[in-house]
């Protein structure tokens, strides 16, 4: 076979010059096709079909599948399974620190033991290049090194630079750019920087030494815990506890639902310093005495032991059949012991507006056993009435 005879090799992107190619490789075999060009003296190997070639930079990989075609380059040692297709190994691996399509990397990567290829990992379509690196699922794209999609789920995963990242057999469709000793267990999430833990579905890191378990979750900086849905930390050393809350600056902790905390610092605990703002909403359809918590329900802030506040909030209420509405302002301090229900100190409760047909709305401040601080309002009956709170705080905690 000689270079006139081969057809497609603009589409394979060789030079059209018969100077530059010193050798031509055809497989009778496999209806002449072909399966090996050599180029200056680097042996570049190419597979249409079933067949093994060796060759000290680039050997066609024999499978037993014939989707489509497998090729690896770089160290001898790199390896697809004989049950992959359509998978190519781009170049690097070395001696104990090989390139693997179809194995486990959970055992051998970062150790000076090879990486070994193993069947039935549903790796196809999978592309390494870097070194000491394992795709273990189906669609693999690892650019990096020391580093591995472990076996299982739908994968469709990637990791593109960097060195020492795990995408679990849990996660699918996420994605590592860069950064080290990362790794993602959810769907759809993303992660840069070092030493970040992401699960969750939706979840983003960017920074490093950050925690997220749960869906939608979001931390820039360093050292956040965001364990609850959609939930937010930014800065440093941040928790996020409560759902859809948000964590700022240094240590302070969100850990109320709707939550949004801030704090230069703290003395010794996190959030022992801060201040926050928590919206809560409650619809009412009678004149039974109620408390507005968050997401329509009774569950109001509460007080940690040896906890102190002062807070301050704004209240609507509208009715929502029609327009009549009132408004208060309700602000005071409570403080907490180590057991036991908070005391309110110097609460006051201001009627700022209200229309006739509000009249005998109303709105009061109690507190429990479980530490809440509640605000207690008063509806009308027969009548759906909508009610708003925005409460502020600023927090002070002495263990």
């Amino acid at each position: 076979m000689s270079i006139n005879d081969i057809a497609d090799r603009d589409a394979l992107g060789v030079a059209t010059s018969s100077d530059a190619i010193l050798a031509v490789d055809a497989d009778a075999s496999a209806g002449d096709r072909l399966r090996r060009i050599v180029f200056d003296g680097s042996d570049y190997s190419f597979l249409s079909g079933k067949g093994a070639l060796a060759s000290p930079i680039g050997r066609v990989v024999t499978n037993t599948v014939t989707d489509g075609p497998n090729c690896a380059f770089g160290h001898s040692t790199n390896v697809i399974a004989d049950d992959i297709s359509t998978s190519s190994i781009l170049g690097g691996g070395c001696t104990g620190y090989n390139n693997v399509i179809g194995g486990d990397g959970s055992v051998t990567v970062k150790t000076l033991t090879p990486n070994t290829a193993s069947a039935v990992t549903g790796a196809h379509v999978s592309v390494v290049a870097g070194y000491d690196n394992v795709a273990g699922q189906l669609s693999s794209k690892i650019i990096s090194d020391h580093s591995y999609t472990a076996i299982g789920g739908n994968g469709h995963n990637a990791i593109f630079g960097g060195a020492n990242h795990v995408i679990a057999a849990t996660a699918e469709y996420s994605m590592i750019g860069g950064g080290n000793t990362n790794s993602i267990s959810g769907a759809g999430c993303f992660v840069s920087g070092l030493r970040n833990t992401v699960g969750g579905t939706g979840s983003i890191s960017f920074g490093y030494d950050n925690t997220i378990t749960h869906n939608g979750g979001y931390a820039t900086g360093a050292a956040h815990n965001v364990t609850a849905i959609f939930a937010q930390a930014h800065g440093s050393t941040n928790n996020a506890e409560g759902n859809f809350s948000r964590a700022e600056g240094n240590f302070s902790r969100a850990r109320a639902v709707g939550q949004q905390a801030f704090s230069g610092g703290r003395f010794t605990a996190q959030g022992d310093a801060q201040t926050s703002v928590i919206e809560m909403h409650r619809l009412t359809t009678d004149a039974t005495i109620t408390t507005l918590g968050v997401l329509n329900s009774t569950t109001s802030f509460q007080l940690l032991p040896n906890q102190s506040v002062v807070f301050d909030s704004l209240i609507i209420a509208r009715d929502a059949a029609g327009t009549d509405s009132a408004a208060w302002r309700v602000a005071g301090m409570a403080r907490r012991a180590a057991t036991g229900t908070p005391v309110l100190v110097g609460v006051a409760v201001t009627a700022i507006a209200a229309d006739a047909g509000a009249a005998t709305w109303a709105v009061a401040v109690s507190a429990d056993s479980a530490g809440g601080l509640n605000t207690r309002i008063t509806g009308e009956a027969a009548k759906s009435i909508r009610w708003v709170q925005r409460m502020t705080l600023v927090e002070v905690l002495a263990p």
